[in-house]
């Protein structure tokens, strides 16, 4: 937990030069282990000439099914980029990735893993996490995200378009 509180406060002050914003997002998918999924996130990033980084912590629950692994929070560090306006085409995407770690409880116990990710789109987004199970297992979730950015303060937009 320090070092999340440390991550978060560097990031908050490196952040006071960059746009910076939270975003929360709803999320359903599907984790080829007969499992569709639901997710909550929220994101505190900065963007900056199209470059952003954010800080992303998520609960992810299998729906209609218990499972261990399926029902977890996560916790990513993402990077990403937004596509340079083509002619008369305004809307922009972002695309980028992030690692982290998902934890969940099994039999009183907290079990930690890694997982990396994958995105692209705007507002509506195309997912796919890669979750490694113990190191044992790969658990791959595919999905489709609904984001809302927010800016804070007075910088401009995040590339949504004209």
């Amino acid at each position: 937990m320090k070092k999340i509180i440390i991550v978060i406060t560097v990031f908050i002050f490196w952040g006071n030069s960059y746009s910076q914003y939270i975003s929360p997002g709803v999320r359903v998918g599907y984790d080829f282990s007969s499992h569709f999924t639901f997710g909550l996130k929220i994101s505190f990033g900065i963007y900056n000439s199209g470059d952003f980084v954010n800080l992303t912590y998520g609960k992810k629950f299998a729906i209609g099914q218990k499972s261990t692994y399926a029902n977890h929070n996560y916790i990513d560090l993402q990077l990403g980029k937004l596509t340079e306006t083509l002619g008369n085409r305004k809307l922009q995407i972002f695309y980028g990735g992030g690692i982290g770690i998902i934890f969940y409880k099994n039999e009183n116990m907290w079990h930690y893993s890694p997982r990396l990710t994958t995105f692209a789109g705007n507002f509506f987004f195309t997912t796919f996490d890669l979750n490694f199970i113990k190191w044992k297992k790969l658990e791959p979730d595919i999905g489709f995200q609904l984001v809302l950015p927010i800016p804070l303060g007075e910088k401009p937009s995040l590339g949504t378009g004209g």
